[in-house]
C-alpha cells in the first residue's frame, strides 16, 4: 500500500524528513507530492480484523530528533492511515481515516491553529471515535454526531460548517455524493445544526443511511470556514444564508478561509433492524458501483486537508432502506 501527500500540506518539510514507522522507509517525491510505500507486513505496518474486513495501518512521521539535540526546525507530524480489505478478497481504495491533531496552519493574522472534524458516539460530545474505531459500524437511522473545531492559542477564532456531503470514497470530488449542508443550511431532512456555547466549535447531527448502489463505505466530507470571532460581519456570524445572499457577499472582501476535511469510513450494520422505522423516506436513484481493486494492487491515498475550492459535480438522493432480521 502507499500514501501520497501534497507538499502544500507539509510546508517546511523535505523528503528526508518524512518516514513511516520504520525510519528506513523514507519518502520519494515529485514536484508536488511525497509518496511512501510499504508491503502489508513491512515498515511497521499493523493489522487487525473487524467484521468483514482486514485493516492495515501505518503512520507517516517526521525523522526523530536526535537525543542530544537542543532545537529542531522540522515540523512535528503524525498522520495515521489505513487500508480496508474485504475478507472476500477484494479491496476498495477508500479506507483512510486521517488524524490531524498535529497538523497546524500558519495564517497571517491567525497564527498557528489546528482544524479537526470528529465523529462522536452520542450527543454528550465527550470522546470522539479514534483511529482504532474505524470503520465505524452504524445502523440505519441511527443518530450520528459530528463536531468541527479550531484549536489555537488565539481564542478569537470561530468556525462554521459551511458545506457537507456524503460520498462512498475518501475522494471529495467523487461523482456520487449526497448533500447534507450547503451554505451553512441543512439540506437533508435528518440533518440538524446543534448550537454550541463553546468558542471555535460547530456541531451537527444526521441519521445513518446507506447508498443504494453497492458502495461498502460512507465518508462525510465538509468544508470548514475559520473566521475572526470579533468581526461582526464574518461569514461564521451569518450562519445559514441563501444563495442570493451568498452571491452578494462575494463582493465583500474577507480573510475567512475554507478547509476541506473528511471523516470515515462508516459502514451499515445490515444484521440489525433500522432505528425509528416509521420515518419518511426519500425517492432515490441507483448509480454505478464504486471501483474495486485487488488486494495486491490496492493503493490508499490519504484523505487529508486538501486546500482546494473545488465542489462536487453531482448529487445523489438516497432512500433509507429497511433492514429486517429473520428469526
Amino acid at each position: 500500500m502507499s500514501v501520497t501527500l501534497p507538499k502544500t500540506l507539509l510546508l517546511g518539510l523535505n523528503r528526508q524528513h518524512v518516514t513511516l514507522r520504520d525510519v528506513n522507509c523514507v519518502a520519494t517525491e515529485t514536484e508536488t507530492h511525497f509518496t511512501l510505500k510499504t508491503t502489508l507486513t513491512g515498515c511497521g505496518t499493523t493489522s487487525r480484523h473487524s467484521k468483514g474486513t482486514i485493516i492495515y495501518s501505518n503512520t507517516v512521521l517526521e525523522i526523530p530528533v536526535k537525543d542530544d539535540a537542543i532545537i529542531t526546525r522540522v515540523r512535528e507530524i503524525e498522520i495515521p492511515f489505513s487500508c480496508y480489505y474485504k475478507k472476500s478478497g477484494d479491496a476498495t481504495a477508500v479506507g483512510v481515516k486521517p488524524d490531524t491533531r498535529k497538523l497546524v496552519f500558519d495564517e497571517d493574522g491567525k497564527g498557528n491553529f489546528t482544524v479537526t472534524l470528529d465523529m462522536f458516539p452520542d450527543d454528550k460530545f465527550t470522546r470522539p471515535y479514534t483511529q482504532s474505531d474505524y470503520p465505524v459500524q452504524v445502523k440505519l437511522r441511527q443518530d450520528l454526531y459530528f463536531q468541527a473545531s479550531v484549536k489555537s492559542k488565539d481564542k478569537r477564532l470561530s468556525v462554521l460548517v459551511e458545506n457537507c456531503y456524503a460520498a462512498p470514497s475518501r475522494d471529495r470530488n467523487h461523482a456520487v455524493n449526497y448533500v447534507l449542508i450547503k451554505n451553512g443550511c441543512p439540506k437533508d431532512e435528518t440533518t440538524n445544526i446543534i448550537p454550541s456555547t463553546k468558542q471555535g466549535v460547530s456541531r451537527f447531527t444526521l441519521e445513518g443511511f446507506k447508498f443504494i448502489a453497492e458502495h461498502p463505505f460512507v465518508f462525510i466530507h465538509c468544508h470548514i470556514r475559520i473566521c475572526d470571532a470579533e468581526n461582526p460581519k464574518s461569514r461564521c456570524k451569518e450562519g445559514c444564508i441563501s444563495l442570493n445572499e451568498l452571491r452578494k457577499r462575494r463582493d465583500v472582501n474577507t480573510d475567512d478561509k475554507l478547509y476541506p476535511l473528511a471523516q470515515g469510513p462508516l459502514t451499515i450494520d445490515d444484521d440489525t433492524k433500522e432505528i425509528n422505522a416509521n420515518h419518511k423516506t426519500v425517492q432515490g436513484v441507483t448509480l454505478p458501483a464504486v471501483l474495486s481493486l485487488t488486494v495486491l494492487s490496492a493503493i490508499c491515498i490519504v484523505g487529508m486537508i486538501w486546500l482546494s475550492r473545488k465542489t462536487p459535480s453531482k448529487t445523489l438522493i438516497y432512500t433509507p432502506l429497511s433492514v429486517t432480521s429473520e428469526d
